[in-house]
């Protein structure tokens, strides 16, 4: 990387800004290469090689895993429920190319990632014939499968009421704190 690249990348990280325009993409800890990576990432309109990549733009926190250990013990939580790559998920009934997926990161948060098939390169034929019921299985199942080369690990019953019971709970907790806070007041 040249020197330039380095020194513009050094000044982003401190200041964030760059004449009045805001031009940081990422996190600070990222390296100029994996900053400008995400840009191009980004310019592609959400398309992207692989599921993997997919994931890393397109991820949602709906739970952030700081409510998480404030409650753990009200939510009687066994460890292994906190475990990072931990999912569930299925495809959308509405849009057959698409399959939603609940997961924790590997900050343990409770994600959510709408998995668009049709903008990920490695699955985009698949996706296509999506509609064809006697094709619609191999979507899910090379989903599935590739979900599983990357380290999650799918749930099912209880697991996936835990996760269900965290997030109602977090929800009502945003509620009563907008309660507190006051209505009527614009907060966007």
């Amino acid at each position: 990387m040249s020197m330039e690249l380095r020194d513009i990348d050094s000044e982003l990280k401190s200041e964030g800004f760059e004449d009045n325009a805001a031009v940081r993409i990422g996190k600070r800890e990222q390296t100029p290469e994996e900053s400008l990576a995400r840009a191009k990432d980004l310019e592609n309109e959400g398309n992207t090689q692989d599921l993997a990549t997919y994931l890393r733009l397109n991820k949602v926190v709906v739970v952030p895993f700081s409510f998480i250990a404030k409650n753990e013990k009200n939510l009687h939580l066994d460890p292994r429920d906190l475990m990072p790559g931990r999912y569930f998920g299925g495809v959308d009934t509405y849009m057959k190319n698409e399959f939603i997926i609940v997961y924790l990161d590997k900050d343990r948060n409770i994600c959510r990632t709408h998995i668009n098939s049709s903008k990920i390169a490695d699955l985009r034929l698949l996706a296509l014939e999506a509609h064809n019921p006697a094709l619609q299985g191999q979507l899910e199942g090379e989903i599935r499968q590739t979900l599983k080369k990357l380290g999650f690990q799918e749930i099912t019953g209880g697991e996936i009421g835990t996760i269900s019971q965290i997030e109602r709970l977090y929800l009502e907790d945003i509620e009563e704190q907008k309660k507190e806070k006051g209505s009527g007041e614009f907060d966007f």
